[in-house]
């Protein structure tokens, strides 16, 4: 399905993409109630200031008694790596996420 383009701020165009099972009457319905109420939704992670870390907060349980296992470093694509660095540096611009000094154990981003 293309994307729909909605006009968010003077010069900033967001791009939609809506379910493929769609039909054209609920896709036309979708894009005049985004475009209509493009000023209510939050389109960046800057906009999402005041939000309560602890709804978007992830842990890992893990029992007492076991060991951590470290894993072996997964490389990642370098056309994927600029897109991952953008995505990371947003993140913690905005606060949702944080840097953790050194630890005897960490997870790769996911």
């Amino acid at each position: 399905m293309c994307p729909i383009d909605i006009l968010v701020k003077l010069g900033i165009i967001e791009h939609l993409h809506i379910g493929q099972n769609c039909t054209p009457e609920e896709v036309a319905a979708l894009t005049t109630l985004f475009k209509e109420f493009c000023d209510i939704f939050n389109w960046s992670y800057e906009e999402m200031e005041g939000i309560d870390p602890s709804i978007i907060i992830h842990e890992i349980k893990t029992y007492l008694d076991v060991k951590p296992v470290r894993q072996k470093l997964r490389p990642v694509h370098p056309q994927k790596m600029t897109t991952i660095r953008a995505e990371v540096e947003k993140l913690l611009k905005a606060g949702i996420i944080y840097p953790v000094p050194l630890t005897e154990w960490v997870s790769n981003i996911v």
